[in-house]
């Protein structure tokens, strides 16, 4: 089981162990005099994701938005892959992204996928 530790519903860290996460949450909350949440994260977060590896669609934490979804984007007539990416937010509104953009949002963390 992982577990995340949270400011404002935002996830700022992620932990192996129940001991792990509560000691940082006490550190923080001297530190910064801010409580921090924990929660265990119901998905397993993939951290050696791979845009090429999204299959259908993939659940993404945004660390500036919350919660979004990716998939491949498809052509509208044909359904044929366009090569970007497209970004559902959770407005409702859709956003495109070519691929190395995407990994690099997943690599320096900005998006977390989960599976």
């Amino acid at each position: 089981m992982k577990y995340g530790l949270y400011l404002n519903e935002s996830l700022m860290a992620k932990f192996e162990t129940e001991d792990e996460v509560y000691s940082a949450a006490e550190s923080e909350a001297m530190l910064k005099g801010v409580a921090h949440d924990v929660k265990q994260l119901s998905f397993a977060v993939d951290e050696d994701f791979c845009i090429d590896d999204i299959d259908g669609c993939e659940f993404i934490h945004d660390t500036s938005i919350g919660k979004a979804i990716i998939s491949l984007e498809t052509d509208g007539e044909w359904g044929t892959p366009t090569g970007r990416i497209e970004v559902v937010y959770p407005d409702g509104s859709v956003g495109k992204i070519e691929p190395d953009d995407a990994q690099q949002m997943i690599d320096i963390g900005k998006w977390i996928v989960y599976r």
